[in-house]
């Protein structure tokens, strides 16, 4: 895991008799998870022979990336690569529900105004809405490999994967469609094969 380590008590210096660099070697780890104390044993050999053995104690806190912020955001702008970063925290303080990782923060939008360097809970994001009330929206039906586009006026605001109403400028006829991008919707109708006779 990765830790930040402290020692309870300083190592002043390991002494090995001679000039050439002994090998150092982290033996008999003892670690409590729920304290994150820990012990351990340092030993200093130079040719199979162990010439020190030095007992260190301590704390090793586990430490994780979290994203956050470089700037503010302000409520409904969409959250891009260049808005977040990431900073190393001890896992044991990060809150219920904090987003701990930057895919989940990418390409996504802001419920409330946001603080640079803060971590992020995940119900103050939300999908960006994709399609406005009121604009005039691409409809395009699917149909096997058969596609055809038109125009439509979407009823009410949507996120990409949600259901939107819309309305024909035309007949003023009512069909709903799936968001699929920026002012994109699309109808997946049924194939159905009609043989004649």
């Amino acid at each position: 895991i990765g830790a930040e380590i402290s020692l309870s008590q300083p190592v002043e210096g390991i002494i090995v008799p001679g000039h050439e660099k002994p090998l150092l070697t982290v033996t008999n780890i003892a670690y409590d998870a729920l304290s994150q104390n820990f012990t351990a044993t340092v030993l200093a050999s130079r040719d199979g022979k162990i010439l020190n053995k030095t007992l260190v104690a301590g704390l090793a806190t586990e430490m994780t990336d979290v994203p956050v912020l470089t700037a503010p955001i302000e409520r409904g702008a969409i959250i891009g690569n260049a808005d977040v970063s990431t900073v190393r925290m001890p896992k044991k303080s990060l809150r219920l529900g904090i987003v701990d990782h930057l895919n989940d923060i990418v390409g996504m939008a802001a419920k409330r105004n946001l603080r640079a360097n803060e971590t992020l809970d995940k119900a103050s994001l939300m999908s960006p809405v994709l399609v406005r009330r009121n604009q005039i929206v691409t409809v395009t039906y699917k149909n096997g490999p058969i596609t055809l586009s038109t125009k439509a006026r979407a009823m009410a605001n949507a996120a990409r994967g949600e259901t939107v109403q819309l309305e024909n400028p035309t007949s003023k006829k009512i069909i709903e469609a799936v968001v699929t991008g920026p002012q994109q919707t699309t109808v997946q109708m049924d194939t159905t094969i009609v043989i004649n006779g």
